[in-house]
């Protein structure tokens, strides 16, 4: 039996984790044991924190501790930023989590952003423009789902691309793929006649299929 690594705890366990559609190997990043604790604080924290309307500042005046979701386990109020628009008045995360995901966040976002222009001469927004053009579907197959790690843009494989300036590749794209479609066309080498000949052959096979 294969092993995973949980996002939460950082332990490579045995496949006990939940079915999860839209990651790559169809499991959640989080095993079932991290789900379960995270839940349970959750209940409890709304069990501690949800009084009525009128008493609720005075609650929450006297709240001495919080639930993390990133540490699993609470942790003095003193670590939370105040927040007004959540329930409790406090962020969902400590102030040490909540800054390594707002790193993380714009690292991803950053270190995204360069590979789309290096690579294809766009920028995220017009990505999402091309993306949302296509009525945020994949332009081949129609699939709103993307089935890998993401979305992929197609382009069109000429000789020396890697070599143009970022602004003349932007030309040579062609759409917005899923992982599956852009895989599939790189494997028939892009070739029109070598997927007709495919299409053909799914054809003959139901031909004979039917009579």
């Amino acid at each position: 039996m294969k092993n995973k690594k949980c996002s939460q705890c950082k332990i490579d366990k045995p496949i006990v984790f939940y079915y999860q559609s839209d990651t790559e190997d169809k499991l959640s990043n989080s095993c079932k044991e991290c789900l379960s604790k995270r839940q349970k604080g959750y209940y409890k924290e709304k069990i501690i924190t949800k009084p009525d309307y009128k008493t609720r500042k005075k609650v929450f005046k006297d709240l001495a501790e919080k639930w993390c979701p990133s540490h699993l386990k609470y942790l003095p109020i003193a670590d939370f930023n105040k927040s007004p628009s959540c329930y409790s008045g406090y962020e969902v995360y400590c102030r040490v989590c909540k800054a390594v995901r707002v790193k993380e966040q714009y690292s991803y976002s950053k270190k995204k952003s360069y590979h789309y222009k290096s690579k294809f001469g766009i920028s995220l927004e017009e990505f999402d423009v091309l993306f949302l053009q296509q009525q945020s579907k994949c332009k081949a197959c129609k699939s709103t789902e993307h089935n890998g790690r993401n979305w992929s843009v197609d382009h069109e494989h000429i000789e020396g691309y890697a070599d143009l300036p970022s602004n003349d590749k932007k030309k040579y794209i062609r759409g917005i793929l899923c992982h599956p479609c852009n895989a599939g066309l790189g494997l028939f080498k892009n070739s029109i006649e070598k997927l007709e000949s495919a299409i053909q052959y799914l054809k003959d096979y139901q031909a004979r299929k039917s009579t």
